[in-house]
């Protein structure tokens, strides 16, 4: 599969871009200290580094790849202490995540959680080993407003005001709200679907298989199964164009980690479900990036040509978030965002559904910014924005 991705591309990212990605191959990958040594002798800015780091949130994996090139101290130090602060953080979500857990079991909701502590543990072995900027919980839809009852109970307030003062409304326009702890500041995400879109990825969720993954002495979370959360992984991140390193590195860890029999079958759920180029680009992109191959117990495997232009869509981004991690930017601009979620799935139901979403605009509707007019408009306005920059008559972000 690695023969696949196109070398030159690779070869076209800057040097601390590949120290970043030598740094991400899973723990325990025997190649993975040749290939920091490698990417260290052609790395002339170490700032750029921490830079990249900082931009695709993998600052964790960074402190022991840091240490082994013996780079400068300021920059250890620098990444060492806010791979700290994000270990406290991911510590914290996982004790959140316990907390809402039994309350919500008490009100006999059903839930689970993915991404965040869970898939820690089951891609690292280690809830610290990977940060997470909020937590990640999935509730059935019929019980929003009672989830939302119990989170402000527990010391939660919405960021969102219409989240919070009107939770079905919400509900309608997006897959989550987001809910801010008012003492220890944990963000966690109330979801009643795991895409704004339900048919990029449908039958997937509370009504999958699911694990119980252990995450302290006498306490445990639930999530998806691993098929489903291979899938899901790999459909979250195409959507973006994987924009951020984090989201594939998580996903080869976890692969790392996972029998072949468990590959083949998140190959068959991706079938099942319309994605199977997703996950096979996704597959393609950790073998070619990290050098972990994705085992397969019946031995053959399809790359489509679509597969291929996924991974080319995904290293175009990467040499993209060079510029945009230098220049403290977090995202494509609007156009490009837009554009790529239409291309990440051929159903049309999907593409229709992202359609009537972007002519709507649910952001405005939801606190009622714009009039109705206005709201029309926005995709003309997105697309001569992007224009614009293109052009060079307004900066770029």
């Amino acid at each position: 599969m690695a023969a696949d991705i196109d070398r030159t591309m690779v070869r076209e990212l800057s040097g601390a871009t590949r120290f970043v990605i030598a740094a991400c191959r899973p723990p325990g990958d025997e190649s993975r200290g040749a290939a920091l040594d490698a990417a260290a002798v052609a790395l002339s800015d170490w700032n750029a580094v921490l830079a990249g780091g900082r931009y695709h949130r993998v600052m964790p994996m960074l402190v022991d790849a840091l240490q082994r090139v013996d780079a400068p101290r300021p920059i250890r130090a620098r990444v060492a202490n806010e791979a700290r602060i994000s270990a406290i953080r991911t510590m914290s979500q996982a004790a959140q995540a316990i907390r809402i857990g039994a309350a919500f079991e008490a009100a006999g909701i059903d839930w689970l959680t993915f991404k965040g502590p869970t898939l820690a543990v089951l891609a690292y072995g280690d809830i610290a080993a990977k940060s997470a900027r909020d937590l990640d919980l999935l509730v059935p839809p019929e019980r929003i407003e009672t989830c939302c009852a119990i989170l402000r109970d527990l010391g939660y307030a919405p960021a969102d005001a219409t989240a919070g003062s009107d939770p079905a409304l919400w509900d309608r326009l997006f897959k989550d709200s987001a809910w801010r702890h008012t003492r220890d500041g944990t963000l966690a995400e109330l979801h009643t679907r795991l895409f704004d879109t339900p048919d990029l990825l449908p039958g997937i969720g509370l009504e999958s298989p699911r694990e119980v993954v252990p995450i302290s002495p006498g306490a445990a979370l639930p999530t998806l199964a691993r098929p489903e959360l291979i899938v899901y992984l790999a459909v979250h991140g195409a959507r973006t164009s994987w924009h951020r390193l984090k989201w594939l590195a998580d996903l080869a860890a976890l692969v790392a980690r996972t029998e072949a029999e468990i590959i083949d079958a998140a190959r068959a759920r991706g079938a099942a479900a319309g994605v199977q180029d997703i996950v096979e680009s996704a597959l393609l992109l950790i073998e070619g990036l990290f050098a972990t191959p994705a085992p397969s117990r019946n031995g053959t495997h399809s790359i489509t040509g679509r597969s291929r232009r996924l991974v080319g869509r995904a290293l175009r981004e990467l040499k993209r978030a060079e510029q945009a991690a230098t220049k403290g930017a977090t995202a494509a601009p609007g156009f490009v965002q837009r554009f790529d979620s239409f291309r990440v799935s051929s159903s049309l139901r999907y593409r229709i559904g992202e359609l009537q979403r972007w002519l709507s605009d649910p952001a405005a509707r939801a606190n009622d910014a714009r009039s109705p007019l206005w709201r029309w408009a926005s995709p003309i306005l997105v697309l001569g924005d992007f224009c614009l920059r293109r052009i060079g008559l307004r900066a770029r972000r």
